[in-house]
């Protein structure tokens, strides 16, 4: 009876002995990721287990997900870039002893008495550092979140991943547009008064109307000039704004968005910040918040005024181009003028941003068009919606 109980104490310490820690779990975890050795790395995996890379939307659940995404991550990554383990699982990766840019992170892992994972979560370094706004969209975003709650998880919004995707890209031109520190000039809260009063005199004259009246001997508002090119990019960006309408009337994907002309009158003033939104809407399904359950994509076509809205922007166009050319000549000739737009996207928030909802005017433009415009009308910016509208639609017209 003695020798069995001690018999069964020997076996018992045995195999506390063999039993490994979980620090000594996961090191060996790194040592079999930087030899490439996904069987080895599987072989410390209990059956049930779950691994979440955060760059994923969702965690990779059982043994064959596991492995099949340590496979694809393996055969992807150079032999030479290692994982290094700093201190409690911070690691990064270095190639050739030089850390590698934006690879730190920190993991975290769950063993079970076997010395198995169970559960392991990797939270790597965002390449995108966006500072304070970080902080101002939490601000932002934390009453909706308090309103919506459990609805505010995206893991719970059963959307499609285009309409997610478009939020998504809603939520970081917000962020970093209005409220970033890192982008040129100053954001939202902190923008010069200067700024302010150079928009408002772009606004007075709203497609240089107003000027215009001014040259003719009709004051009804007096025009304050402001640098050409200013006022140009002003009125480019707002004609664009304005061609974009006949372009949501005959969008069969937005058929469904609700208070379209509300969007639109937003976008004609604020550009983005209110079109965005409406490329979203219209990848959400038909009845889902924001779209109706019954429009018919089929009533949408270009309105009978495409053409006169073409033509505007035809005319405001080219009166854009030949106000950054020559109109104005106090403010120096092109290299002077060239100067300036350089020097304004650099260090004026507002500017920079009417260049970039420029740059995403140009792809909204040919995610919009009809299946009827040419390539060239498509992908030509500015120039080809003008041609596309004034045609009324290529089919619309042969019709």
């Amino acid at each position: 009876m003695r020798a069995s109980i001690y018999q069964e104490r020997i076996a018992a310490s045995a195999t506390t002995a063999t039993k490994r820690s979980a620090k000594d779990v996961v090191q060996e975890f790194y040592a079999r990721y930087n030899k490439g050795d996904v069987n080895g790395i599987m072989e410390l995996f209990a059956d049930q287990c779950e691994y979440h890379d955060m760059i994923y939307a969702d965690p990779f659940t059982g043994r064959e997900e596991i492995r099949s995404f340590f496979s694809k991550f393996s055969s992807a990554l150079s032999s030479d870039l290692q994982f290094v383990v700093d201190v409690q699982w911070c690691r990064h990766l270095e190639l050739n002893g030089v850390e590698f840019p934006y690879s730190r992170g920190v993991s975290f892992y769950e063993v079970n008495d076997d010395g198995k994972i169970t559960s392991a979560r990797d939270i790597p370094e965002p390449t995108i550092k966006p500072g304070d706004s970080a902080i101002y969209a939490i601000k932002a975003l934390t009453p909706l979140v308090r309103k919506l709650g459990p609805k505010a998880n995206p893991a719970n919004i059963k959307l499609p991943r285009a309409a997610i995707a478009a939020w998504a890209f809603y939520i970081g031109y917000i962020s970093f547009v209005l409220f970033s520190s890192s982008l040129p000039g100053r954001p939202a809260y902190a923008v010069e008064w200067r700024t302010l009063v150079e928009t408002w005199h772009c606004s007075i004259n709203f497609f240089y109307v107003n000027q215009v009246l001014n040259w003719l001997g009709i004051h009804l508002i007096e025009s304050v000039p402001e640098h050409p090119v200013y006022e140009a990019l002003f009125n480019l960006v707002n004609v664009w704004s304005l061609m974009l309408w006949p372009l949501m009337l005959a969008d069969k994907k937005g058929a469904k968005v609700k208070n379209k002309f509300g969007i639109y009158l937003g976008t004609q003033f604020l550009t983005n910040i209110f079109f965005v939104p409406y490329l979203a809407l219209r990848e959400q399904p038909a009845g889902s918040r924001g779209t109706a359950a019954d429009a018919d994509p089929k009533q949408a076509r270009l309105p009978s005024y495409a053409p006169l809205i073409g033509v505007t922007g035809a005319v405001v166009g080219i009166a854009s181009v030949v106000w950054v050319l020559g109109v104005r000549p106090e403010y120096g000739g092109l290299a002077e003028r060239w100067q300036y737009f350089v020097s304004q996207s650099a260090n004026n928030r507002v500017f920079f941003a009417f260049v970039l909802d420029a740059v995403l005017y140009s792809a909204w433009q040919a995610l919009l068009m009809g299946e009827d415009a040419t390539k060239l009308q498509r992908y030509l910016p500015f120039a080809g919606l003008v041609a596309y509208l004034i045609q009324g639609g290529n089919k619309q017209k042969s019709a």
